[in-house]
């Protein structure tokens, strides 16, 4: 999640609700916003499940199942995904239909209990249905196949938590996937059984103790996210002074959360450690050809970790060539999106957009090389102002900021002597060094933003003139 877009987001999930503490020492003096996580993403939209088709089948293949065990297999994930799918749409709907009524009623506080309750309904029922299918998976399986259960079970932990509570870029990673993406020969391939075996087995040790102190650390994060709800969302029949003592108390457990937060962040740190180690120790062994993509696939998987980036990093030419990056893909994306909407007013809005977007010409080759060297001139220039400011923004090992993801719950955490403190974050004071970096960054990405113009057409040029 891009800054700007996790700060919006808290926002406008949370409205009133979204508050912080500045707490002190013993905790290094952090900051902690929190905020319920009411699940508003793709997944929700289209009832994605939870456990990814590519994912069941892997599974499966682990087990060795016979043909009729596969089909039968096969049989109970369709119904899983489509008993997910008609649960998203009764959701949605759910929402749809309260939103609508609080808008006559203007009972907002009300409205948001409505939400945080269903989606720990919705969130449950998940839990039960993906629980369920593997029970039932399990009651076709013989003798024989149970003993790869261990396997599976070690492998849906990685899958389906390694990343997405993951705090630190290289703690996502998944060095038994990018190995499995590499092309080397099968000899070569089976020499690395006994590493990897290895590595699997120290990672799943280091994530089932975070995922631990993960879901303690959810338990408390909800608690306070209710309380909160509650504390800074006027009613019209509230007491003032039991708001007053509500808002003290979210106060005083929003300070006790710090250092299971801290907690929380010491044990990603061993994952990512675990990570390190091994991706290390398997670069070591590759040819130079075998390790040159290797170690493009770390850094492209470590890339994608969203949750963490500074507020301050932001960059609106990183943005802008993103956004062309993907320009052939947005077309078909926006016209499912229009079909989505029908006729509604949200289609009519989008209309104008997607007739323009059809006729934007795509990059030429030429237009391709010569982003791909403003995007490396653009990265370049970043990290270089980065070192002058303090430290490098694409490897902060020990961060001043960042983010964690919960179960039900959104954390975000920042050191109150940091640039991404509090008062930073939310609109507050900087002191002379800040608006100096600031401003350099902002140098920085308005050059990049004219060399990119300058390689565009004027119709090009309107699917990134918001940046």
């Amino acid at each position: 999640m891009s800054p700007f877009r996790f700060v919006s987001t808290l926002c406008i999930a949370t409205a009133a609700t979204c508050a912080h503490y500045a707490t002190a020492a013993p905790a290094d003096d952090w900051t902690i916003h929190v905020a319920p996580d009411w699940g508003y993403g793709m997944e929700d939209i289209f009832g994605a499940a939870p456990i990814k088709a590519r994912d069941f089948q892997m599974y499966t293949e682990t087990l060795r199942l016979d043909p009729d065990q596969f089909d039968l297999a096969n049989e109970l994930y369709a119904n899983y995904a489509a008993e997910l799918r008609n649960m998203s749409t009764r959701m949605m709907e759910k929402r749809a239909d309260m939103q609508a009524a609080s808008q006559a009623s203007q009972d907002w506080q009300n409205v948001q209990e409505a939400f945080s309750k269903a989606s720990l309904e919705q969130d449950e029922h998940e839990r039960e249905l993906t629980s369920q299918l593997f029970a039932d998976l399990r009651l076709i399986i013989t003798p024989e196949q149970e003993t790869a259960w261990a396997d599976i079970e070690r492998t849906r932990r990685r899958r389906e938590t390694l990343a997405r509570f993951s705090i630190y870029p290289r703690e996502r990673i998944d060095l038994i996937a990018v190995v499995q993406g590499l092309d080397m020969p099968e000899s070569f391939r089976a020499s690395l059984a006994d590493a990897l075996h290895t590595y699997e087995q120290e990672l799943d040790i280091a994530l089932t103790a975070r995922n631990t102190k993960g879901a303690a650390a959810a338990r408390q994060a909800k608690e306070v996210a209710d309380l909160q709800m509650k504390a800074w969302t006027p009613a019209r029949d509230q007491d003032p002074q039991a708001m007053m003592d509500a808002q003290e108390r979210v106060q005083q457990m929003s300070q006790e959360l710090i250092p299971v937060a801290l907690d929380l962040r010491d044990a990603s740190a061993r994952v990512r450690d675990v990570n390190d180690r091994h991706i290390r120790e398997l670069a070591n062994r590759f040819p130079q050809k075998i390790r040159d993509t290797f170690e493009a696939q770390v850094a492209k998987v470590a890339g994608k970790s969203e949750n963490n980036v500074p507020f301050s990093d932001f960059s609106r030419a990183k943005m802008a060539i993103q956004t062309l990056e993907q320009l052939e893909s947005m077309k078909p994306m926006m016209e499912m999106q229009a079909q989505m909407f029908g006729e509604s007013d949200m289609a009519a809005e989008m209309q104008p957009y997607l007739d323009r977007l059809k006729t934007v010409p795509p990059l030429s080759q030429t237009q391709r090389d010569q982003l791909a060297q403003i995007k490396t001139d653009l990265d370049a220039e970043l990290e270089s102002a980065q070192r002058r400011h303090g430290g490098s923004s694409a490897s902060q090992d020990e961060p001043t900021s960042f983010n964690i993801r919960l179960d039900g719950a959104m954390m975000s955490l920042a050191r109150n002597d940091s640039d991404n403190s509090s008062m930073n974050m939310w609109g507050g004071s900087q002191d002379a060094k800040q608006i100096e970096q600031l401003k350099e960054r902002a140098d920085i990405n308005q050059r990049a933003i004219d060399r990119i113009r300058a390689i565009l057409s004027i119709e090009q040029r309107s699917v990134i003139a918001q940046f």
